[in-house]
């Protein structure tokens, strides 16, 4: 089929040859295989070449190296360093308006949490609101525990709101101080 006087279909016919014997496929355009790339890797320098995940385009696949979704690498972080207790405790103080509503959020605050005695300290603007708050103690435990986990609040202590203080200065003269409740 080649014309044997040239030389360029000569050649041609000669690297076909070593190539080896050519696959007969319906739309087949090259006439020999392409071998795979492998991408280099400068880790196994001595150890021999193995063969590594490529993309469609011939870059490496580095899906495996995906550490996954963020959340589910901090949940995993927290549970690893025993952090459950303190997440649940800003998850209380982070949506408080949730756990109690809004009206009561308005008029109240937590202030502290002591961990070893599970205890919740919640200071509100009034006497009136903190008694409210006293009758709906068992309903907000209630709530915090469906929420946020049973062992997290046994008890809460509910304040009324601050007083003034009215010692100023490095000197003070023991007294009774102003007469008002401040509530």
């Amino acid at each position: 089929m080649t014309d044997p006087h040239d030389p360029v279909a000569a050649q041609w016919e000669k690297l076909r040859g070593l190539s080896g014997p050519a696959k007969k496929t319906g739309d087949d355009l090259s006439a020999s295989p392409v071998p795979l790339r492998q991408p280099f890797n400068p880790r196994r320098r001595g150890a021999k070449p193995k063969r590594m995940k490529t993309r469609y385009d011939g870059r490496m696949d580095r899906s495996y190296r995906d550490p996954g979704r963020f959340g589910d690498l901090v949940q995993r972080e927290v549970r690893r360093n025993g952090w459950n207790r303190n997440f649940a405790v800003g998850t209380i103080r982070g949506n408080w308006e949730g756990i109690v509503g809004e009206d009561v959020a308005r008029h109240t605050r937590v202030v502290m949490y002591k961990e070893k005695e599970r205890q919740l300290h919640i200071e509100c603007d009034s006497t009136a609101w903190a008694t409210n708050l006293r009758l709906m103690q068992t309903f907000i435990l209630q709530t915090i525990a469906k929420k946020i986990g049973g062992d997290v609040v046994a008890e809460l202590r509910i304040y009324g709101p601050r007083p003034p203080n009215w010692r100023k200065g490095r000197y003070h003269v023991k007294g009774r101080g102003p007469r008002d409740t401040y509530g």
